[in-house]
């Protein structure tokens, strides 16, 4: 780096692009690489994101001495892309892996080439690097040779968490900014600290324990939470970023052009329940909490942007709760976690709620005229016939209610219990998970079928890549994906769309009928 002048940064972000490419979350702007990015211009660091596709492109507009890139596991094909790409065009910048993907941390290495991994909670670790400290000293740093500090960082605490802020303005980088839903973070860390009782691959199987014995280190070394997610082993009990901070983030957002917020959490309904939390029942969720929290969003939004809430956990959804939100936050989206229909299936797992709980969440939640969206997946360890038979049913039976099923495919996660477990068989090649699958698209098609006919507000976004000619819109509101013929002056455009039929279960056919407003 040139004697006296600032460094440079770029932040990649490859979170869901798969083999390079996103397709099914091109509408994502997750909250990781702006988190990072506050981090950079607290120090006086330029920097700016950049997605995976566009970099791989060759479309970076700096030369940068510093290059981040934070990926997913499922996204191990463009981390290589990356890897090869970087050498070539930065060969004299620092390279750093993080988010989920670094969780295996010698094997993002391996692909990537890159000089370091950074695992867990990044703040601190990115920091001492910034600071030039010596990597080998610094937990949670991992480097090819294998001579980093080979342990996780301490968690963050509360306080220290609430002392970074995520940068707003780099959110301008993202091509589709104005259209997206962009995620604020309002918790960190998982209350679930049951553990799956199944036998694992490496031989461990949980013996000891008997049933509320949540301990933050199990003595037969099986990670906590659900056997399939990884969120409470790296980055262990809740912790509530201040409500005002929140809110602040969102106004700025809002001011800048951001139209749909997204409450980022493992689950909402942890918000300021307590400190060193490790039971996702109880005590019940922080009501005022909640409130002052919802308001406080609601308000930063106010006309110019809507917020939804992603996660909550059925075992603490109630009337109460699912008032508050329904009142600071009216129709808004709630995404719920069931993953398997068969109750002993579901306890094996550690799940925190059983599939009856799930079906009692769902009609709490339309009750109060949220719409649920419920996740399964297809291919876990344990399933079995009748598994996916009883999971099948149980989608079948919540298609009136919800507002779509997501089914997706097993995938073992870094840092979870099931780490080292296969990946679930394709639904087309199995017959139990083809169950589950085949069920879930016949809810959502029903679904989307009611759009027929009715007109919709959306956001044109950018242009169809599959289809010449058309233009892909995003909703005002949670709901399906449009595509309509139109050029590239549409994009930034408010309009509403007349729906003629259901493509798929993901996306609409419409036809545009009038511009609500210019540049949106």
């Amino acid at each position: 780096m040139p004697q006296g002048e600032p460094m440079r940064a770029l932040m990649i972000d490859a979170l869901g692009s798969g083999k390079g490419k996103r397709t099914l979350t091109r509408d994502v702007i997750g909250c990781g690489p702006r988190w990072i990015c506050g981090i950079l211009e607290a120090r006086g660091i330029e920097c700016e994101i950049q997605l995976c596709e566009d970099f791989l492109a060759g479309k970076a507009r700096i030369d940068v001495d510093l290059l981040l890139v934070s990926c997913m596991t499922m996204d191990i094909k463009a981390l290589r892309k990356l890897g090869r790409k970087s050498l070539r065009r930065s060969p004299e910048a620092t390279t750093i892996v993080g988010g989920p993907v670094a969780s295996s941390p010698y094997r993002a290495l391996e692909i990537s080439g890159f000089d370091m991994a950074v695992v867990g909670e990044g703040e601190v670790a990115l920091e001492s690097i910034l600071d030039g400290d010596e990597i080998g000293d610094i937990p949670g740093v991992f480097t090819r040779s294998g001579t980093a500090y080979p342990e996780l960082p301490p968690r963050l605490d509360e306080s220290a968490y609430n002392q970074y802020l995520p940068s707003t303005r780099r959110i301008l980088d993202y091509p589709t900014y104005f259209a997206s839903r962009v995620y604020v973070e309002v918790v960190r860390g998982c209350s679930n600290f049951n553990r799956t009782t199944m036998p694992l691959s490496n031989g461990r199987r949980c013996t000891h324990c008997t049933e509320g014995c949540r301990l933050p280190i199990c003595p037969e070394g099986i990670p906590p939470g659900c056997g399939f997610c990884s969120v409470p082993a790296i980055f262990g009990p809740p912790k509530s970023r201040d409500h005002d901070l929140v809110s602040s983030e969102i106004g700025d957002l809002v001011e800048l052009g951001v139209r749909r917020i997204v409450l980022s959490a493992p689950d909402i309904l942890d918000y300021g329940r307590g400190r060193d939390l490790r039971d996702p029942t109880a005590p019940k969720p922080n009501y005022d909490a909640l409130d002052r929290l919802l308001g406080g969003a609601a308000r930063a939004a106010g006309d110019g942007a809507s917020v939804s809430v992603e996660n909550v956990k059925p075992s603490l959804l109630d009337d109460e709760s699912a008032e508050i939100i329904a009142d600071n936050l009216p129709s808004t989206s709630i995404h719920i976690g069931c993953e398997t229909g068969d109750l002993d299936h579901s306890v094996s797992l550690g799940r925190p709620s059983a599939p009856g709980e799930t079906m009692r969440a769902v009609r709490i939640a339309r009750r109060h005229g949220l719409k649920p969206y419920v996740y399964f997946i297809h291919g876990l360890p344990g399933q079995s016939h009748e598994t996916a038979w009883r999971t099948a049913e149980l989608i079948r039976r919540m298609g009136k209610d919800v507002e779509k099923i997501t089914a997706y495919r097993f995938k073992p996660l870094p840092g979870s219990a099931f780490e080292g477990e296969p990946t679930g068989p394709p639904s087309r090649s199995d017959e139990d998970s083809g169950l589950i699958s085949r069920a879930a698209r016949e809810v959502n098609l029903s679904k989307k079928g009611i759009y027929v006919g009715k007109t919709l507000e959306v956001v044109v976004a950018e242009p169809n890549f599959e289809r010449k000619g058309q233009v892909i819109g995003f909703p005002v509101d949670e709901g399906p994906i449009v595509t309509m013929s139109g050029g590239r002056r549409l994009i930034g455009n408010r309009v509403k769309v007349r729906i003629r039929r259901a493509i798929s279960d993901r996306l609409l056919q419409g036809e545009m009928v009038g511009v609500e407003n210019e540049g949106a």
